[in-house]
Formats: C-alpha cells, sequence, structure tokens
C-alpha cells in the first residue's frame, strides 16, 4: 500500500488490521466537492477489493465525512473476482430472482441468462444503471441472454405444477374494479415560446421545487432538475424542420439524457451558443421512456433557465 492510502486511512481511523487488507491497493487522488456534498475516491488495483472491505471503506468514510462517498477503481487485476458478490449488491432489491442468472467467461464477456422476453425488458430496465455501478469500480459491462432451451424447461416445469392443481374446489377470482385500472401516462406537452427574461434561455420561467436525478425513476410530469451538462448532440431531419438537441446531465447523484425539440435554425444555433459541457442549467419537462433510446427513461426539455450552481472541485492528494 502506497503512503498516500496509508495517510487517508489514517485519517479516517481505520486500524491496522484492515489497513492490511488493502496492502496492494494505490489512492491516486480524492475529489472532494463542497457545494454537491460528496467525496470522490480513485483508487488502482491489481488484485480487486472484496465487497466486504468495499462496503466497510465506504461506510467509516461516510461516518468521518458525513457525506456522500463515491468509490471508483482501477482494476487492473481479474476483472471476474468478486463480480459475482457485486452484482447481487447492486441488482435492485426487487429483482433479486436474477441473482442466480449471472454467468461469467474468460473472456470477460458476463452476462445475464433470461427466460423469456418479458424477463429480457424488465432486467433492461435496470442494466443501465446495474452497468454504470460495475464499470465505476472497474468491470466490464454485463449483456444480456435469452436462453430458449431454459425458456422451454420452465414452460415445462410450469405446465406440470398446473396440471397438479385440483381444480374442483371453488375458487373465487376477484374482478379489478373500475377506478384501479390502470392508465396510460399521458405526457403534458405544449408548443414553447421563449419568454423575455435574463434568468430564460428557453420556455418560461421555472419556479417550484427541485428534484435530484436518483429519485426519477418512472414517467412524470412537471419535474424540475438541476443539472451539469456532460455531453451534447445534435439530430437534424433531412425530410423536415424538426431538430433535436440531446444532453446528458447530471446532478451527481444520478446521470440521464434529456432532450430539447425545435424547429427552427436560429434557435438551435442560439441554444448551442449557451448549453456548454461543464456548466449547470435548470430544466423542467416531463420524464417518459424512449425507444430511440432503448426505453430508458428521458427528460423532455420545456424550459431551460440560468443556474447559480457551478462545479466546484477540490483536489486532495492526500500527500
Amino acid at each position: 500500500m502506497e503512503n498516500k492510502l496509508e495517510h487517508f486511512l489514517n485519517i479516517i481511523h481505520m486500524d491496522i488490521n484492515f489497513q492490511e487488507k488493502f496492502k496492494d491497493v494505490f489512492l491516486k487522488k480524492v475529489v472532494v466537492s463542497k457545494k454537491n456534498d460528496y467525496i470522490a475516491i480513485f483508487l488502482s488495483t491489481n488484485e480487486m477489493i472484496s465487497l466486504e472491505n468495499y462496503i466497510e471503506l465506504k461506510t467509516r468514510t461516510k461516518e468521518f465525512f458525513n457525506s456522500n462517498i463515491l468509490i471508483y477503481i482501477e482494476n487492473n487485476g481479474d476483472k471476474s473476482l468478486y463480480l459475482e458478490d457485486y452484482f447481487k449488491y447492486f441488482l435492485p432489491k426487487y429483482v433479486t430472482y436474477f441473482s442466480d442468472r449471472l454467468k461469467i467467461n474468460g473472456a470477460n464477456n458476463n452476462y445475464i441468462v433470461v427466460y423469456n422476453h418479458g424477463e429480457y425488458n424488465q432486467i433492461k430496465e435496470h442494466l443501465s444503471a446495474l452497468n454504470k455501478n460495475l464499470e465505476m469500480i472497474g468491470y466490464n459491462s454485463l449483456t444480456i441472454y435469452e436462453d430458449e432451451i431454459e425458456r422451454e424447461n420452465v414452460v415445462k416445469l410450469i405446465n406440470n405444477e398446473i396440471s397438479s392443481i385440483d381444480v374442483s374446489k371453488n375458487i373465487m377470482v376477484s374482478k379489478p374494479s373500475e377506478t384501479n385500472e390502470f392508465k396510460k401516462f399521458e405526457p403534458r406537452r405544449k408548443k414553447v415560446k421563449t419568454v423575455e427574461d435574463e434568468r430564460v434561455y428557453y420556455g418560461d420561467l421555472i419556479e417550484g421545487d427541485i428534484v435530484t436525478l436518483s429519485n426519477i425513476v418512472s414517467e412524470d410530469n412537471d419535474l424540475i432538475v438541476e443539472c451539469e451538462i456532460f455531453g451534447v448532440d445534435v439530430f437534424e431531419s433531412s425530410k423536415s424542420n424538426f431538430k433535436i438537441i440531446t444532453l446528458k446531465i447530471t446532478d451527481y447523484t444520478d446521470s440521464m439524457y434529456a432532450k430539447v425539440f425545435l424547429n427552427d435554425s436560429d434557435e438551435l444555433g442560439r441554444l448551442l451558443g449557451i448549453l456548454k459541457n461543464g456548466k449547470y442549467f435548470k430544466f423542467k419537462g416531463y420524464t417518459k421512456k424512449d425507444k430511440y433510446a432503448g426505453d430508458e427513461i428521458v427528460f423532455n426539455v420545456s424550459a431551460i433557465n440560468v443556474s447559480d450552481k457551478k462545479k466546484e472541485e477540490i483536489i486532495d492528494d492526500a500527500s
């Protein structure tokens, strides 16, 4: 273990026995953001840290600094070591029945097995967040594989279970009430006209409570977020005046795609001159599953305002 990591572990009062578990781990840097209330620790290792040690390091650091802790690991060793443990740890609790579906191979093209298209769609909904956590600590992305043979085996098992049921008994079936019927999400779309206000770049003046990206998990209307842009892309239709600005946005609790829909070239040019990487903005709009983004939840923008928030990082090499 390098002196920098030893020094850091001493600061957070880790005993010598715990430090011994990190003897082959190196501290690259520590990034502190007071405004965004997080501390990011960047490590490098030739042998992956066990999940138990990862959790203890994150917990003890969080308790000491009373801040959100992000741990980034450059994993230069076996990218399958402890992978199954981390996979189960990052898997959402309500889809834990996928916990035994991870298949690891020697080429590191690891994948999750599903038995039907319904399961495929369900795990796909969480795959982006799952891979983000795994890549953050040095693992390769996971893919999904639909196993037709296993699916047939499951179908046979279900059919056998059904055939053994005694259907001679009366079964009361409850009819769903009309008031509880599922209603399809309808976004509140409206034509955007930019008001004249120095605080407004696009649309109306934004007023209301800001939500964090980590709390956005479904389709919803009238959401306000305050985020930094870290990617800008443009699509222009060759058949019409239709244009889309696609933004990658983050508030350091999570990241998301945001889209601005336009039909005016001058407006496109004006906004591209404003929406720059590394700058914060307030966005208002609605979220909806986007088939062009692999059915991920995307933030559709109806207003963009100025933000006083700035990226503030203090680099501490713990030297």
